[in-house]
């Protein structure tokens, strides 16, 4: 394994959900910038709902995301090509269908935690995937989640965008209201149960589509190691809430919620915890998703 590979990892003893769930966080690599609240702050650990892991805490991760360039230029609709490579360095090729995909990627801005994609990869017959990404100047965080042979794994690496970023240095400040387009989500905690209630308009969205088998998914990103967590919502009717189970942990956490709605998918994102430095960053609401697929 390269220096520059992180290691994922799984939290162990975390709630069981409906749905795919990993949390996995990164073992070597840079410290982070932003400083984030210790044990006397509350943030949130998260829920592991699907069978084997694939990896344990303290084990090498059963893949490796190997990026075809880990440092590339700016530019929209850029392409960005990976591997995940097995133990015997051979790259994975049969992978299984979990929510309607056979990998979902997600990548994240570093250290700020301020933009979100998740798209959906392709691969070619020799097991190189090919994303499209929009990338300003910065560093990311890549996290490939997949699952083969009933086994869930989750790869990361990290991705530098050459280039001049004026991006914020400190995770943005605690949330519970957040706003896309028309759209207002407001945020609530009970015990280990968050709960988000979506509105239009002022008035209660009760009709969420269907987005990958789901009625919305949740992707929880520590602030300090940038461990990840992938939740699917817990039964219930089609808005205006949707809940997840989840399991407090101290510390700060992003927290991108993703739903669709008038044929389009939405993104709202909220920091949960306490986040401490040189003053937190003022949060530009959330990404609005505009429907297509990658």
């Amino acid at each position: 394994m390269s220096t520059g590979t992180r290691i994922a990892t799984f939290v162990v003893g975390l709630a069981v959900v409906f749905g795919l769930a990993v949390y996995v966080g990164r073992a070597a690599g840079p410290d982070v910038t932003d400083e984030v609240a210790a044990e006397e702050h509350e943030g949130m650990g998260g829920s592991d709902s699907h069978e084997g892991d694939g990896e344990h805490a303290g084990h090498e991760p059963a893949y490796t995301l190997e990026l075809a360039r880990p440092e590339v230029d700016p530019g929209d609709d850029k392409r960005v090509a990976f591997t995940l490579v097995g133990a015997d360095g051979e790259p994975l090729r049969d992978y299984d269908v979990v929510h309607e995909k056979r990998l979902h990627l997600i990548v994240v801005g570093t250290p700020a935690l301020t933009s979100f994609q998740h798209v959906h990869p392709t691969m070619s017959a020799d097991g190189r995937w090919t994303a499209r990404l929009d990338l300003a100047p910065g560093t990311y965080e890549v996290y490939a989640d997949a699952t083969t042979a009933g086994e869930n794994f989750v790869a990361t690496a990290p991705l530098v965008v050459r280039g001049h970023h004026p991006r914020p240095e400190s995770v943005p400040a605690a949330t519970v209201l957040q706003r896309t387009g028309p759209y207002a989500v407001a945020m609530t905690r009970v015990d280990d149960q968050v709960t988000f209630t979506i509105s239009r308009h002022g008035k209660p969205v009760t009709d969420i589509e269907p987005y990958l088998g789901a009625n919305g998914h949740l992707v929880v990103i520590e602030a300090r190691k940038f461990e990840y967590l992938h939740a699917h919502p817990l039964a219930g009717p089609a808005g205006p809430q949707v809940s997840f189970e989840v399991a407090d942990s101290s510390g700060a956490h992003r927290l991108f919620l993703e739903f669709k709605h008038d044929g389009a998918v939405r993104r709202v994102a909220f920091t949960v915890g306490a986040v401490q430095g040189a003053g937190a960053a003022e949060d530009d609401h959330a990404e609005e998703g505009d429907g297509h697929e990658h």
